[in-house]
């Protein structure tokens, strides 16, 4: 799959997750990607991937919004315990990377 149009989510009542989710949309845009930081899933019909900075309540509140339309999402643990992540959130740029390549 291409991912063209990215969606970067984080909760606005967790502040301290929106420099990362910045960093990351900054990376994706460096890679030629349209990607951008987002505070609400109101309106994704645009987006072909959404990546979800948080926890694991964050993560289901994206999988609610993002599944109806059928929208991938990849949940990068800013949480505690973070079962629903794919990953940490200082380890996700390899495989942040190895998704973007279609691996």
């Amino acid at each position: 799959m291409t991912f063209k149009h990215i969606a970067v989510f984080y909760n606005e009542q967790k502040p301290q997750n929106r420099p990362l989710a910045q960093q990351t949309a900054a990376w994706l845009n460096e890679r030629g990607l349209t990607a951008h930081v987002v505070t609400s899933l109101e309106n994704l019909a645009q987006t072909d991937l959404l990546i979800c900075m948080g926890g694991d309540g964050t993560i289901l509140h994206s999988a609610r919004a993002a599944a109806p339309i059928h929208i991938p999402v990849l949940g990068i643990n800013c949480g505690n315990l973070g079962f629903l992540a794919a990953c940490e959130q200082d380890s996700f740029s390899p495989l942040l990377d190895n998704l973007l390549q279609g691996k």
